[in-house]
């Protein structure tokens, strides 16, 4: 039992990785006019994540930056949207075929022309829920079922000497 004890928060780790995906939506931006700027300052926060399908014309404008035929960006919006214009420090470029490419930080401004959509990152409560309780019935029923069938005790079934 002690080989499957250790073994725990490795596999806790490997499944919360697998698991941390599926905690996250994008969620699209409303095209309204954003916060007065006294609300913004007032409540400075991190920039948000956002996912941004682009135009043909958006395509067309960070074909030197990023490669041809980028059709999706994600990244942190640098500036307030909606807006004429927004910048956005790129980290992930998706090519029309599907391919999906890591991009160093690059940050590139893009017109509203440019942008078809943009969505937002944010927390699924519900999916995180979930798997909290799928990792955590998991790390109870596993070792409970092997120390049910005897596989978690190296002594039990007998065999071996008896010592004095």
């Amino acid at each position: 039992m002690r080989f499957l004890s250790s073994l725990r928060p490795a596999v806790a780790c490997a499944t919360a990785a697998a698991f941390s995906a599926a905690c996250f939506d994008y969620v699209a931006m409303p095209d309204t006019a954003p916060a007065p700027a006294s609300a913004r300052a007032a409540a400075p926060s991190k920039p948000p994540s956002v996912r941004i399908a682009l135009t043909p014309a958006g395509s067309e404008k960070v074909r030197d930056a990023l490669g041809p035929f980028i059709v999706t960006i994600e990244g942190a919006l640098q500036g307030t949207w909606p807006s004429d214009s927004v910048p956005v420090q790129v980290f992930t470029s998706f090519h029309q075929t599907g391919y999906r490419a890591a991009v160093p930080g690059q940050t590139l401004m893009l017109r509203r022309d440019e942008i078809k959509t943009i969505e937002r990152k944010q927390l699924n409560v519900l999916r995180t829920t979930m798997a909290g309780v799928l990792i955590g019935g998991a790390m109870i029923a596993v070792p409970a079922a092997v120390q049910a069938t005897g596989g978690g005790n190296i002594n039990n079934g007998g065999g071996g000497t008896t010592q004095p």
